[in-house]
């Protein structure tokens, strides 16, 4: 727990991974840099586009919430949106990023 240094060395070593796994490294990635308060890098790093899946997105919205707190409303809209769809809410990124997001609500 806390070791989120260690995990972001660890997964950029990786080469050779899967396609498949490479988003979900990627979702770990930004999890231990959300852990270690470094929202700059998520938010620089992480594009809007319909490419980007939406595990990736829910970890960009919940850095730039705790960024800016200021956007509480349209982060919990854009939330309820994403676990609203039947195609998303099964992501299991984006049901972890719920949870920072509503306890704050």
């Amino acid at each position: 727990l806390g070791s989120y240094q260690a995990a972001i060395n660890e997964a950029n070593a990786l080469n050779k991974i899967n396609p498949s796994l490479r988003t979900e490294k990627d979702e770990y990635i930004y999890r231990s840099y959300l852990g270690l308060g470094q929202y700059h890098i998520i938010c620089g790093e992480i594009a809007d586009n319909p490419n980007t899946s939406v595990g990736l997105l829910s970890i960009k919205l919940v850095a730039t919430f705790f960024d800016n707190p200021s956007i509480k409303e349209v982060a919990l809209l854009q939330m309820k949106e994403w676990l609203s769809d039947p195609s998303a809410s099964s992501n299991k990124a984006l049901q972890i990023m719920a949870g920072p997001l509503y306890m704050y609500d």
